[in-house]
């Protein structure tokens, strides 16, 4: 999996919406890969603001009427996007690198190791405020509550949590491995954090890595529903630190 930086001048291409980011560079992305979106607001000076970080679910050529100059259209899904952008500046963040690196037009552009201090940088940012992603699932959560329809409930419960720190968190206790742990496949769209000791049953650990453990859509199915135990061994950190393995291990 790549990491990509996707630039956005506003003034330009209006609001960035989040939903899909538009380039006439040639694609070196494939689906199931990453990129940072920052926006370039205003002139004299320009200020530059993180969006957030999203998985390209689909690449296409640009038939959809928005931007007609671009030639392809990139659909995103947020891994994490934060309630209003982040500006970037203080220390970390080498505005003049930046510049040279990455403002020259609006395309698409890979995260490699000669600018990598820049992905370690938004990463972070992107974490700072534990709080008020917290304070954002609970209120996804609310809102789905409104639903009349259990099943889309359900369904939208599974897709909002999981994510976010929870994840990375569950990788990186994994050994940073991001597949399956039954299966092995590694497609991160295909992929959920889960949680062995379900959220609402202990506050602490509902962001902690060992209480998570990486399933295919289908696995996640049947061990939501305590039909199928442990099929891999898991990394000696998460049996150091896991307080929930038993559970799992006996379902």
């Amino acid at each position: 999996m790549s990491t990509f930086f996707a630039y956005h001048i506003e003034k330009l291409f209006g609001k960035f919406g989040g939903a899909e980011f538009f380039t006439d560079k040639k694609i070196k992305a494939v689906k199931g890969d990453e990129c940072f979106v920052v926006l370039s607001i205003g002139t004299n000076p320009v200020v530059y603001k993180l969006d957030g970080k999203y998985r390209i679910v689909d690449l296409l050529p640009n038939k959809s009427g928005r931007q007609p100059e671009k030639v392809f259209q990139i659909i995103l899904e947020p891994l994490a996007r934060p309630s209003a952008p982040i500006v970037l500046d203080g220390d970390g963040f080498d505005r003049e690198l930046f510049h040279n690196k990455f403002t020259s037009g609006a395309g698409l552009k890979e995260m490699n190791d000669a600018n990598g201090s820049f992905h370690k940088y938004f990463d972070k940012l992107l974490n700072v405020d534990d709080d008020l992603h917290e304070m954002e699932l609970l209120n996804d959560l609310n809102q789905i509550e409104k639903d009349d329809d259990p099943t889309e409930r359900e369904e939208s419960r599974k897709a909002r949590i999981g994510q976010g720190k929870f994840r990375r968190n569950t990788i990186d206790t994994w050994d940073g491995n991001e597949k399956c742990a039954v299966t092995g496949i590694a497609i991160p769209a295909l992929l959920n954090a889960s949680h062995i000791i379900p959220w609402n049953e202990d506050i602490s650990q509902r962001r902690s890595g060992s209480n998570g453990i990486l399933l295919a859509v289908h696995i996640d199915r049947l061990f939501d529903r305590f039909l199928i135990g442990c099929a891999q061994k898991p990394s000696a950190t998460f049996l150091e630190e896991n307080v929930a393995w038993e559970k799992f291990t006996s379902s």
